[in-house]
Formats: C-alpha cells, structure tokens, sequence
C-alpha cells in the first residue's frame, strides 16, 4: 500500500490550478478570507532569557504560504 498523504497533495494543487484560472482567488490572498478559521494565527516567539511565548503573525498566512509549505503548524500555532 502507497501512503495516501502525498498522492492528495496532487489532485489539491491541480484544483487549486484550475480555480486561479477562473479568477476565484490570488494567491497572495489572505488564507483567513476563504478559511476563517485561520484569521487569528499565532507564533512561538523566543525571548532573549530563552522564556518561549506566543504572538500574533505580523502578516497573514496567504494561500502561497499554504500552497508552498513555507510555514509549519504545530498544534494550530505556526512555526
């Protein structure tokens, strides 16, 4: 059996394709705007004493960001 995890990322990124080309979205728009959910991220900060806290992004994840990965969640906390 094939692991089904990096097979969907195909048919995803396809699709994805397809709607841009419709005009239905940028990828520079915030991801927030099509999944709400996603509108109050937060990140581990580490403080000069080595104490690590949480803090708001300084910019939204945008749907490149999601679509290229550049970002790790963890927990619902990006990385």
């Amino acid at each position: 059996m094939f692991s089904q995890a990096s097979t969907t990322k195909l048919f995803t990124y396809a699709i994805l394709g397809m709607i841009y080309e419709e005009g239905k979205f940028l990828f520079s728009d915030p991801l927030y705007e099509y999944l709400p959910e996603w509108k109050n991220t937060k990140k581990f900060v580490t403080l000069p004493n080595g104490e690590v806290t949480v803090a708001p992004l300084e910019k939204p994840i945008t749907i490149r960001d999601a679509v290229a990965r550049v970002r790790a969640v963890v927990n619902g906390i990006m990385l």
